[in-house]
């Protein structure tokens, strides 16, 4: 499958490789210490482990410290990271996509804040990588959208000539072809599934984003709502029965399911009012 997505061209999600090219120089250190005696270890579960068998009275702590290596431990990762993909996918162009400090989604957000619950801190070299991107591999810093937009945008256009590049699963509702750099995956995405997937996510929601969903509606039982549907009418329909369900009064569950639509809508093109979200035809909320 590796030669169909040859020589074509790259959209690279840059956020992903920003923030783990630069977390990749951080590492955290953890010292158990129980009594007289302690215990090195390298993650915060092993620590655990060590502090339940050897402190179980409680009578145990833990500490940690972080180590920070040299910005150019971040940068180097950065470009073997870039120059890897280019090598493995030999494209025709390459296109890296960063995404600004806000967009439009954080004023669409009113239930509660747009990826809210990131509150871990930041890498110390986010914006190293960053400006490395932009001066060393000609990365653009999208305009009130995201980069998952710009990539949507760019696939929805250009269809089997270009390829996503990235890990986040958000951009398989975008039907086309997709390659996960982390785990050498490549896949195509059918019209089908990627509806399939968008809809599945405006009952489940998603967590990674603080977009709440449908409360009480997890992956198993969102299957068992849009099993067997025939068409992204049929699947909007589902859901929209489930929020009317849910939700109740027709006025309030409309107005939500639209704020959860337009956070979890990848954009078909650049411009936010051409490419949002738009019922299916024969549909309508009431």
């Amino acid at each position: 499958m590796l030669e169909q997505i040859k020589n074509k061209h790259i959209l690279i999600d840059g956020d992903i490789v920003k923030y783990r090219c630069a977390a990749s120089a951080e590492k955290t250190k953890y010292l158990v210490e129980f009594g007289p005696d302690f215990h090195k270890v390298d993650t915060h579960n092993e620590a655990e482990k060590v502090l339940e068998q050897c402190a179980p009275e409680g009578d145990g702590f833990i500490w940690s410290r972080k180590e920070v290596q040299p910005v150019e431990h971040a940068l180097q990762a950065c470009k073997t990271c870039i120059d890897t993909m280019v090598a493995r996918l030999d494209p025709k162009d390459v296109s890296i996509f960063l995404s600004p400090p806000r967009t439009f989604r954080d004023t669409l957000a009113t239930t509660q804040p747009y990826k809210g619950n990131r509150n871990q801190p930041k890498p110390k070299y986010l914006k190293d990588v960053e400006n490395y991107l932009i001066k060393g591999y000609g990365a653009t810093v999208a305009d009130n959208i995201e980069a998952d937009d710009e990539i949507g945008a760019h696939l929805s256009n250009e269809g089997d000539g270009a390829v996503s590049v990235s890990i986040d699963k958000d951009l398989l509702q975008i039907p086309g072809w997709h390659y996960n750099w982390v785990n050498d995956r490549i896949q195509r995405v059918s019209p089908r599934d990627a509806d399939y997937f968008f809809y599945t996510q405006m009952l489940v929601g998603d967590t990674t984003d603080n977009i709440p969903g449908l409360e009480g509606y997890g992956p198993k039982k969102a299957k068992e709502v849009l099993s067997g549907a025939k068409s992204r009418a049929d699947l909007c329909t589902r859901v929209w029965e489930c929020y009317l369900i849910i939700l109740g009064d027709p006025s309030k569950a409309a107005k939500y399911f639209y704020e959860q639509a337009g956070l979890l809508w990848i954009l078909r093109s650049r411009s936010i009012a051409e490419g949002q979200y738009k019922l299916p035809d024969g549909v309508e909320l009431s």
